[in-house]
């Protein structure tokens, strides 16, 4: 909030914090690096993935997983992996747990 004086305007301490505030943020964000949130990516692919792989009833077809993976840029071993694991039915009617996993 400013208002106007005799000599231009006067910031409240309001606005003051706020602005202060407002610098920390930006200073944060600038501390995040992109290794950290690559994780968080990759994670987030791999979710994907097999969702779509279990839309296209191919969680049990190894050509199929290996062109999703081709797809995305991701391979199905590396130096960083991200699994996630679904429960999927099979021919017989029985549940059964897939691991879906995505690596750089």
């Amino acid at each position: 909030m400013c208002w106007r004086s005799g000599r231009g305007f006067v910031f409240s301490l309001e606005a003051l914090v706020a602005v202060l505030c407002f610098a920390a943020f930006i200073t944060a964000l600038s501390s995040i690096t992109m290794e950290d949130y690559s994780d968080v990516v990759l994670y987030k692919q791999a979710g994907d993935y097999a969702q779509i792989a279990m839309k296209k009833k191919c969680e049990h077809n190894s050509t199929c997983l290996a062109a999703l993976r081709e797809k995305i840029g991701r391979a199905g071993a590396g130096e960083k992996c991200a699994s996630v694991t679904r429960t999927a039915v099979t021919p017989g009617l029985d549940y059964e747990k897939v691991v879906f996993t995505l690596c750089v």
